[in-house]
């Protein structure tokens, strides 16, 4: 068992306060009660693409739309591992709004990198930060005054319908940053949304897309990222940082798993067929099924959270180059999004024809993994770049 905690890394802070080999159990616990509230919504959630205001509000008070926030502007900073299971128990219910929480939480990680009084001041609008965005720049920034104008058109913008902030990337086409990608904050009114989201999967997600045209953003609200931060918290080192942030998205797919093996065990226990009067749970093809289910399920998820305790602890100690165990973590969540399909697709021919309709819950966290698998984190260029490392190879892209 890898426990996660140590001495300082040079140039940053200490371990966590939370021991991450003892994850945060008030955060988890807050966040089931947060499932439980959404559990009673999950079919509004799918068909109005957005979060009832009751799920919304119960979400903000726990904090649970900006887990990665610092501490130094009144954030909790959470730890990767306590972060990996609250969205885990979130999408274990629903799996979109395990993924808004998801990417709000990540996208807040990135608000370290901009002035402690800009964060401060986001946060007082509308009581917390709720950010949706995209971090592929496709906008245009050019330098004007004190600040830059924003034009360009983002897709996927997750938890657009409920955003208090909007973090659009660009490239950056004149002044200092010329040629560089830079994040831009800005607020939901600078912005339409087209709402183009009709899909088959994660429909409660409303990942429309954005506009923002002729848009004046102050300087002090973008920020490139991914440098290193002297005397920030171990958790903003740029080594953990694809961790960090691909950690909490392969907690939507393992949970939206444990799900789906919940909906079955329930399903198949009073669930007969018309071609006979047993029940499936009493049939030996089923139960076989679901057991090679469960153990897919399960043994992908301890991969993700031993990888993901093994990165903090080799980067924390500071003794080796952690790029091995990074590699390790980045496979372990792109396995978890393969592994975690293939036993959705046992469960579901498992499951035969009574387990279509939409009121058993199975077909749905079906449709998700599916979405959720096209996840550009789960490329196979990730698993290519890994067996690359573990050979003795540089990787071929960055972020290792």
């Amino acid at each position: 068992m890898y426990f996660w905690g140590g001495g300082p890394l040079a140039g940053y802070g200490s371990a966590m306060r939370n021991d991450p080999a003892f994850a945060d159990h008030d955060l988890i616990a807050a966040a089931r009660r947060v499932a439980d509230i959404a559990a009673k919504h999950v079919d509004k959630i799918e068909s109005e693409q957005r979060l009832p205001e009751s799920v919304l509000r119960a979400a903000t008070e726990a904090g649970l739309f900006r887990l990665y926030l610092p501490a130094s502007v009144g954030g909790p900073e959470v730890d990767p591992f306590s972060t990996y299971r609250a969205i885990e128990e979130l999408a274990r219910v629903d799996g979109s709004l395990g993924w808004i929480a998801m990417l709000s939480t990540t996208l807040t990680y990135l608000t370290s990198w901009l002035p402690h009084e800009v964060v401060a001041s986001m946060r007082t609008v509308d009581g917390d930060l709720r950010i949706a965005g995209s971090s592929r720049p496709l906008g245009t920034a050019r330098r004007e005054g004190g600040g830059y104008r924003v034009d360009g058109r983002w897709d996927y913008a997750s938890g657009i319908e409920h955003a208090t902030w909007v973090m659009a990337m660009c490239n950056v086409v004149d002044g200092e940053h010329a040629g560089t990608v830079r994040a831009m904050f800005v607020r939901p009114a600078d912005i339409e949304i087209v709402r183009v989201w009709d899909v088959m999967g994660l429909r409660g997600t409303g990942s429309h897309d954005i506009v923002a045209s002729n848009v004046w953003v102050a300087a002090d609200y973008t920020c490139s990222f991914g440098g290193p931060l002297p005397g920030a918290p171990l958790l903003y080192h740029p080594r953990l940082m694809r961790v960090s942030a691909q950690a909490p998205t392969a907690a939507v797919n393992v949970g939206i798993a444990l799900g789906l093996l919940d909906a079955f065990s329930s399903f198949a226990a009073g669930a007969a067929t018309t071609g006979s009067p047993t029940v499936l749970r009493e049939r030996r093809a089923v139960q076989a099924a679901f057991g090679e289910a469960t153990a897919i399920v399960e043994s992908t998820r301890a991969f993700v959270m031993d990888s993901v305790a093994e990165s903090w602890t080799t980067v924390t100690d500071g003794l080796h180059d952690p790029t091995a165990t990074i590699a390790r973590a980045r496979l372990s969540f792109a396995q978890a999004a393969r592994d975690t399909l293939r036993a959705a697709d046992l469960l579901f021919t498992a499951a035969g024809t009574a387990g279509v309709f939409r009121s058993i819950g199975i077909e749905r966290r079906v449709r998700d993994l599916h979405v959720a698998r096209l996840f550009k984190s789960y490329d196979d260029a990730v698993v290519e770049d890994a067996g690359r490392v573990f050979l003795g190879l540089a990787p071929r892209s960055e972020g290792w």
